[in-house]
């Protein structure tokens, strides 16, 4: 079962450091997961992905999709493609491939 305590005592997390930031980026995690996977994936394998994915998203919080910045009147260029990209790299480790989306 995905939960903060099994966050803390099974997978021994850290680095989500309360119960609503947990519950808010697991949220996403498993949406994520969801996104890339075909159906049937093993549960086990999901709660696992779904802790390291909350560190992922927890670690890059304060960058979350900006590719750049300029300071001078105020330009910033969004993007989310290489947080998706370590996701999904981390994705990989804990799910068979077989069960992850491949596209059309």
């Amino acid at each position: 079962m995905i939960c903060y305590e099994n966050y803390i005592n099974d997978y021994n997390g850290t680095i989500v450091n309360n119960e609503s930031e947990f519950m808010r980026l697991s949220d996403i995690a498993l949406r994520y997961i969801n996104s890339v996977t075909i159906s049937n994936c093993p549960q086990k394998n999901v709660e696992e992905a779904v802790y390291v994915i909350c560190d992922i998203l927890s670690e890059h919080k304060d960058s979350f999709g900006i590719k750049s910045e300029k300071n001078g009147e105020v330009n910033v260029t969004y993007t989310d493609y290489g947080l998706q990209k370590l996701m999904f790299n981390a994705l990989r480790l804990y799910i068979p491939s077989e069960y992850l989306y491949r596209g059309i």
